[in-house]
């Protein structure tokens, strides 16, 4: 794509859909059910959504001969083994990828926030597009462009262009084009914060109102066929008091505006800008009279909730969060504060305070009571642990972070019977930790029980997962040993002196090359 000023003349596309939705990888399925081919993929985002999902090997056994078999092995370097099939393996981090490979992406273009110190965000971009180069055998290739903070590069054969949203006017393009946007471009604006991925979630404001943004498009004058705005709430991108954004974005590109939504969303944005500048009584009074006008907005109650909370109103906190929880209930999720970011990013003491304060509005919400369960298990409160957490299972909450915690408790304390119920019972993509963690934890636990087969295929599961570590490999060598497998056992004992001693010294290499290539 040629980054040079536009001369576009307006066209208004009359198939154009706008579709809004939490997760992001459902604009995939918006995509291929539309039919789109070669289309080129404008992606508003503070991430880049672009991970690798590989074909599995089983693929091979459809091709006629064995040169369509070489064929494919050197048109794709790296596979997925596992079981699942391509399509299960679609997330909100890899949904491009499987565009790209299908024929509906044939020019990729990132767009990212502005920041004020410009040279900063392009460096944490740069190391983005770095880290994707390094793990995809050329795949992925991005280098800096003549103009300051973009880049282009390729991607699976494809053209890729990364831009600020300040370098918008420099993109160039006749065709109609798919706009996929998230909130949370609007609401992390530094790509090179310690809270990245995550934004700012104690007082969010948006660093671009949503009018703008539209109007900057508009003078732009690119043709949309397609609209996928994701909320992004689930996770921690987008803070659940700015979901409104999305709800916003979608009014502006449908063009169903009236006076009273106008009002709605003007109020939002004065109130969170009040609330900004410690104006918490002025931001109040706003929400307040924008909800006698429209007294069921979830957006204006759960606002108005989180305001009274801060000057400790907890019991008008408490009506206004239950009207908004009952008109609308994706609003009563986890990520309603900024408890889970703060936990994420190991900040306890902010993480208890939060969930301290929305236990006050809503006490009964299992999540909070999971994350008392979490932090007596990071206090090593084993009993605690188990007591808490078998009344909230009784209570239907069957939460495999609860079921993690529970078989880590039990082990601990020597139960693995009971430990393994759970073990057995966890779903690893439910879980807030890594896969992992729970295949780690089932390995050793089956060693213990003395089954050496399904400890063998967790580590071999973990292998698969690039979970290289010279304790995986330890591992496998003694349980190969006591089957008497003596050259598998040399093979991994060989396997755990390389890992330990080389793998330093590849990172070490490795930061060398990328210093001298700097320099």
């Amino acid at each position: 794509m040629t980054l040079q000023k536009t001369t576009i003349d307006p066209v208004e596309s009359t198939s154009r859909t706008v579709v809004t939705m939490e997760d992001h990888d459902e604009a995939y399925y918006v995509w291929q059910k539309a039919g789109f081919r070669d289309r080129v993929l404008l992606h508003f985002d503070a991430h880049i959504d672009f991970e690798w999902n590989s074909f599995s090997p089983s693929v091979l056994l459809e091709k006629g001969s064995q040169r369509e078999i070489h064929a494919e092995l050197k048109q794709y370097p790296f596979w997925n083994l596992s079981p699942k099939p391509l399509q299960e393996q679609i997330h909100i981090g890899n949904y491009i990828r499987q565009a790209i490979r299908e024929g509906i992406v044939r020019k990729f273009v990132w767009i990212y926030p502005d920041h004020p110190d410009p040279e900063k965000q392009s460096l944490a971009v740069k190391k983005i597009l770095e880290a994707l180069t390094q793990n995809s055998y050329g795949e992925f290739t991005a280098e800096s462009s003549h103009l300051p903070g973009c880049f282009e590069g390729y991607v699976g054969g494809k053209p890729l262009t990364v831009i600020p949203f300040s370098k918008l006017p420099r993109i160039s393009t006749s065709e109609p084009v798919l706009l996929d946007i998230d909130t949370d471009f609007f609401t992390v604006q530094s790509l090179h914060s310690s809270d990245y991925p995550s934004g700012e979630f104690e007082n969010p404001v948006p660093w671009l109102l949503p009018r703008d943004f539209f109007t900057e498009l508009q003078n732009q004058h690119f043709r949309f066929d397609s609209i996928t705005i994701a909320y992004s709430v689930e996770g921690g991108y987008t803070p659940l008091a700015l979901k409104f954004l999305g709800e916003e974005l979608e009014m502006l590109f449908k063009g169903t505006g009236n006076p009273d939504s106008e009002s709605k969303f003007k109020s939002l944005h004065t109130a969170l800008a009040l609330q900004k500048n410690g104006e918490i009584r002025p931001a109040l009074q706003q929400l307040e009279a924008a909800l006698r006008k429209a007294p069921g907005e979830a957006s204006l109650n759960f606002n108005t909730a989180m305001i009274c909370l801060k000057i400790n109103a907890v019991d008008k906190a408490k009506q206004y969060y239950e009207q908004a929880t009952g008109n609308d209930p994706s609003y009563r999720t986890p990520y309603n504060h900024p408890g889970p970011v703060y936990f994420q990013t190991n900040r306890l003491r902010e993480a208890r305070e939060s969930y301290d304060l929305m236990e006050k509005v809503d006490p009964e919400n299992p999540h909070y009571k999971l994350f008392r369960i979490g932090d007596a298990f990071g206090k090593k409160q084993w009993d605690q642990v188990i007591s808490k957490g078998e009344l909230l299972l009784n209570h239907s909450f069957d939460h495999s972070d609860l079921r993690l915690y529970l078989a880590q408790a039990y082990t601990r304390l020597k139960h693995y019977d009971r430990a393994w119920d759970h073990v057995l019972a966890i779903r690893p993509n439910e879980c807030s930790y890594p896969v992992s963690g729970s295949l780690y934890l089932k390995a050793s636990l089956a060693k213990k029980m003395g089954l050496r087969e399904t400890a063998l295929e967790c580590y071999q599961h973990l292998l698969r997962h690039w979970i290289k570590t010279p304790q995986v490999h330890w591992n496998i060598a003694k349980l190969y040993f006591a089957k008497g497998n003596f050259y598998k056992t040399r093979k991994h004992l060989l396997e755990t002196v390389r890992v330990f001693y080389m793998k330093p010294f590849y990172q070490l290499l490795n930061r060398l090359k990328r210093w001298r290539g700097r320099s």
